[in-house]
């Protein structure tokens, strides 16, 4: 079986001359690449150097067919997403016909063509995952992810549309679906180097994105601001990400007198991101809109404990997990009434710590592989997965979540 994946995701070349791209992704479509004869990814190229936080593929069986990038925060780069929409179209349209299975990832510029596409095609099975905000209102979410997410409710795909969170009056086709952030072997790592992990001073604080105003640096940063005084010489924050306002952001860190709090690592290779989780206690995520971000399953995986934007899957999944504390990110002093009463409360914080890693496996690769074959099976009647791979899959999930994972998941 073939797969058609089309999506957003910034790909660039290596010095080997691999393409390599943005690592999460990348992940999870190395792992689809077990279950598939072949995987064919339309996608962007840009042009430079790569950042450190990408990942080549690893499988063999999959072909990456690239277009010019388009999109982003400024009105020339959101008018080059209808100017290259004849060359998007083109590669999608000759794509479709050679593909048993359609695979979009919305919302993006890419994944918008090729799930209008997907519109036209009645003949193939087909899956859309929206990994945005499912039920933000319009003005609290970009217009183009609202008129994506809008088209994929109305049904106007004939397809499984997979979304973050369970919500009340959505069709049979809108299907709720968890994003894997880890493997069971790197869940397994993770618990053993954190187990006893207590909350004492320096308080490590990690935050993981964009250095926009989108995704609320500049509000972690007061509310750090205002917890260096309650704490003085008690915190470090580790900043993870880059973009074009860190100067700016770098300045207030100066003029705030928090250069030996605040630490600007930029982008990272996946594994110091790890390696960062492990000694850190919070992350803060105060972002504006997000589906579910998979940095918090990551930080849970490490017992880090998360307070992050009370919008979209967000309050769904801390309240199931027992963990984690959704705050609306302009409510800055509520970030630091709460990051104090779990300070004076470390009990609190082991628990909400533990019930992190036990949520683990539920993020697994291995468990998203079982759930994809469900909902297509359920969906279409019949999965397109290889089946000998899936036995395997579900034998060692079994055998590890009995064995492995109560070793470490016990109370």
């Amino acid at each position: 079986m073939r797969l058609l994946i089309i999506s957003h995701t910034a790909h660039y070349i290596n010095k080997d001359g691999r393409f390599v791209g943005h690592s999460p992704t990348i992940k999870e479509i190395n792992v689809l690449a077990h279950v598939f004869d072949e995987v064919i990814h339309l996608t962007f190229l840009h042009p430079g150097p790569a950042p450190p936080n990408v990942l080549p593929y690893e499988a063999e069986n999959i072909r990456i067919i690239t277009v010019p990038p388009s999109g982003g925060l400024t009105l020339k780069a959101k008018l080059q997403v209808i100017f290259k929409s004849h060359q998007y179209l083109k590669q999608i349209i000759t794509l479709i016909p050679s593909a048993d299975i359609i695979h979009v990832r919305c919302p993006g510029s890419l994944g918008l063509y090729g799930m209008v596409a997907c519109s036209f095609v009645r003949n193939k099975q087909k899956w859309i995952k929206f990994a945005g905000n499912w039920k933000g209102k319009f003005g609290q979410i970009a217009p183009s992810h609202f008129f994506q997410r809008e088209w994929l409710r109305l049904g106007l795909c004939h397809a499984m549309v997979t979304v973050n969170g369970i919500w009340e009056d959505q069709p049979d086709y809108v299907i709720p679906f968890l994003n894997p952030s880890a493997d069971i072997k790197e869940i397994i790592n993770a618990r053993e180097k954190c187990t006893g992990k207590k909350l004492h001073p320096p308080y490590r604080i990690v935050f993981v994105g964009h250095t926009s105003p989108f995704k609320g640096l500049q509000i972690a940063l007061r509310i750090i601001r205002q917890l260096n005084i309650d704490y003085p010489g008690q915190l470090i924050f580790d900043i993870i990400g880059d973009g074009p306002e860190r100067f700016s952001l770098e300045e207030y860190v100066e003029k705030n007198n928090l250069r030996d709090v605040v630490q600007f690592h930029g982008w990272v290779a996946h594994s110091k991101v790890f390696d960062l989780l492990i000694p850190a206690h919070f992350i803060l995520l105060p972002t504006m809109s997000e589906g579910w971000p998979k940095i918090l399953s990551e930080a849970m995986m490490f017992g880090v404990v998360p307070l992050a934007s009370a919008i979209s899957s967000i309050p769904q999944l801390f309240l199931s997990i027992g963990t984690g504390i959704p705050i609306l990110p302009i409510d800055e002093n509520i970030y630091i009434t709460n990051i104090r009463s779990l300070i004076n409360n470390p009990n609190e914080w082991e628990r909400m710590s533990k019930a992190g890693m036990n949520s683990a496996p539920q993020f697994s690769y291995e468990r998203y592989l079982l759930a994809v074959d469900n909902i297509f099976r359920n969906f279409y009647g019949q999965s397109p997965l290889n089946q000998d791979f899936i036995a395997e899959v579900r034998e060692i999930f079994s055998e590890v979540s009995e064995l492995d994972l109560n070793r470490f998941w016990s109370d």
